[in-house]
């Protein structure tokens, strides 16, 4: 029997009360659109899209993520944790962080 998950191809988990995300992205690989706006995230998990090679939107406007100053390397996952690692995302087209309280998007970031 195959897993429903691996063919969705957009989520919408906006306007609700997420403060933490429990699930396995792994399976998630078709995946275009990410809407996790309007939330109460502080953080994420650092590689959260790093198995989404078709990613082209990403939504977390309207929360607290900051966004990490590189890639994921060998390494690295310490000095990234709790932010959103966009940097090896090549299929990013749209990128909304609306009222994410950023002081500084670092120039690494993409």
């Amino acid at each position: 029997e195959q897993d429903p998950f691996v063919f969705l191809q957009t989520i919408d988990l906006s306007q609700n009360q997420l403060s933490h995300l429990n699930f396995n992205v792994s399976r998630l690989e078709r995946l275009s659109q990410f809407n996790l706006s309007f939330n109460r995230f502080e953080s994420i998990p650092s590689d959260l899209f790093t198995k989404m090679p078709r990613l082209t939107t990403v939504d977390l406007s309207h929360n607290h993520v900051p966004v990490c100053d590189g890639p994921l390397g060998n390494g690295e996952r310490t000095s990234h944790t709790g932010c959103a690692v966009l940097a090896h995302i090549k299929s990013l087209r749209r990128l909304y962080l609306s009222d994410c309280a950023l002081v500084t998007l670092p120039a690494s970031a993409f």
